[in-house]
């Protein structure tokens, strides 16, 4: 597992495999209806800045693709709910979808625009069993805190290496799982503090 600012898919003993954003993001799906952007089709799970996201919420592209937010922490049995929700009301959006052209606003019939009614409901109204990943502060402030000076010794004397192993070993022993980054860019930031305070 690397620890980047990414999306981080965490397959840990004893709990099952989920999708992670960092903090500052979140993952989405996306629909297409556009034959000329692979109508028909929904994309993997993928990660936006929350800076990127915007005007990227439901119809989308002069209305040609649906995006859906997830949040930031999926478990692959709601990322599957979620797309089978999609497959289950697609065909009827596809049927009534009319397009001029990707650059002209597409158009939907009465059929199609309840359908996507009801696709947004189903969306927004499953409830993942986690809303957010475990936060690093919960797991080492107190941690840090309460550190003997012979730990915080040995913890000033880590390389970058030593860090980042910290963090995917704590990432993936926290319900709900942390995301690694996080977790590295708290210990990472907690480890200069530990080093200032040497001298």
């Amino acid at each position: 597992m690397e620890v980047k600012y990414d999306m981080a898919l965490i397959d840990s003993s004893g709990n099952e495999p989920a999708y992670i954003a960092p903090s500052g993001s979140l993952l989405y799906l996306k629909v297409f209806f556009s034959s000329e952007n692979s109508g028909g089709q929904v994309s993997g799970i993928y990660l936006l800045e929350y800076g990127q996201s915007k005007d990227c919420d439901w119809l989308d592209f002069n209305r040609h693709s649906m995006s859906f937010p997830l949040g930031r922490y999926v478990m692959d049995s709601e990322l599957s709910i979620l797309e089978n929700n999609i497959q289950t009301f697609l065909p009827k959006i596809q049927a009534g979808y009319k397009s001029v052209g990707i650059d002209e606003p597409a158009q939907f019939d009465i059929t199609a625009l309840n359908a996507i009614n009801e696709l947004v409901g189903s969306i927004t109204g499953l409830k993942l069993k986690y809303s957010d990943p475990y936060e690093p502060f919960e797991v080492f402030s107190r941690t840090f805190a309460e550190m003997s000076e012979s730990d915080l010794d040995i913890f000033r004397k880590y390389t970058d290496l030593n860090l980042r192993d910290l963090a995917i070993r704590t990432s993936v022993a926290t319900t709900p799982c942390m995301h690694p980054y996080d977790a590295f860019v708290f210990i990472k930031e907690t480890w200069e503090m530990a080093r200032k305070m040497e001298y």
